[in-house]
């Protein structure tokens, strides 16, 4: 009897060691920096366009308002950070005050101009950008586009620009 015991003593042993345990204590951690990132809501920088529509004049002009996901500039940045946020000139202008869309097929061009608010009273350029102190929440600025009244209708096609969005912080 007592040789059974022992054997039966013997092969539990091992699963005494297979229950222990051992616990250490791991650290995790982050450092967040100051910063600002520009970014369309899904990780993308790419905010996409603002669209005059189709017209067949431009005798009276046309305005457009950017929105989400359409020519709105969204960014986050750290709570309480300055920032500024500038425009470029476009591909196809010389500055400012010259934006032009371009009709790749016949080389003609639209003047356009890009705005700070509703009444487009205030260009938005590198000059005159729009700045604030951040929120630390994820934000949408709008643009507002005109174009002036045009004597001469342009010839039919499609006329496009990019513009160059800085974020500076």
């Amino acid at each position: 009897m007592m040789t059974k015991t022992l054997i039966a003593l013997l092969s539990m042993t091992p699963l005494i060691v297979i229950a222990e345990q051992a616990q250490d204590i791991s650290e995790i951690s982050i450092q967040i920096e100051q910063g600002c990132v520009l970014d369309n809501g899904s990780g993308v920088t790419a905010f996409g366009a603002i669209n005059f529509g189709e017209l067949s004049s431009l005798t009276y002009g046309a305005q457009a308002t950017s929105t989400p996901g359409s020519g709105s500039i969204g960014f986050r940045c750290s709570p309480n950070l300055s920032y500024r946020i500038e425009l470029g000139n476009g591909l196809n202008g010389t500055d400012s005050s010259n934006r032009l869309l371009l009709n790749n097929v016949t080389g003609e061009t639209v003047p356009y101009q890009l705005f700070q608010d509703p009444g487009r009273a205030q260009i938005w350029d590198s000059t005159n950008a729009v700045s604030g102190n951040a929120s630390g929440l994820f934000e949408w600025l709008p643009i507002y586009a005109a174009i002036s009244p045009q004597a001469v209708t342009p010839s039919t096609g499609n006329y496009q620009d990019s513009v160059e969005v800085v974020l500076i912080f």
